[in-house]
């Protein structure tokens, strides 16, 4: 009797270990062939504290243009990734930073022109669209712009 319940014990806790195991959710890792650079090596200015550990999922019922999205949550380590020119590199950088990620960022959204796009603290932003910088003052109200992009 004593066996029985032992191992009875013994795999209960093994089904709730693996369990716990498969329901961690990884972090966000960019492409092959592309550097993940860590923004702030050591605590980032004015840090926020996150409900949990760093996650990654696709969206399931929740579509952007009828197509699910990568959603990451709980960033706490901010990185940006370098994507080098595949061809000769004129040295040219553009660098993008989305901003916001407090909750969370989508970070596999694109498509085709007109883009909608809504920015927060718009007198903080300087903003270029293919080439040309763009005055934010006319399309702004309380602070935030709202503009569409052909």
């Amino acid at each position: 009797m004593w066996i029985v319940a032992k191992y009875s014990i013994l795999g209960l806790v093994i089904v709730f270990a693996a369990g716990v195991v498969g329901a961690q959710q990884p972090t966000w890792q960019p492409s092959p062939g592309h550097t993940q650079v860590v923004i702030w090596p050591d605590t980032p200015p004015n840090e926020q504290p996150v409900p949990g550990t760093e996650y990654v999922e696709t969206t399931k019922h929740e579509m952007v243009a009828g197509k699910p999205y990568v959603w990451v949550s709980n960033i706490a380590r901010p990185t940006m990734t370098v994507y080098s020119p595949e061809a000769k590199s004129t040295g040219v950088a553009v660098v993008v930073f989305p901003g916001g990620g407090f909750e969370g960022l989508a970070i596999d959204l694109e498509g085709t022109a007109p883009f909608r796009v809504r920015i927060g603290n718009a007198s903080g932003t300087q903003m270029s669209y293919r080439g040309q910088r763009m005055e934010l003052a006319t399309y702004t109200r309380d602070n935030v712009a709202r503009l569409e992009l052909k």
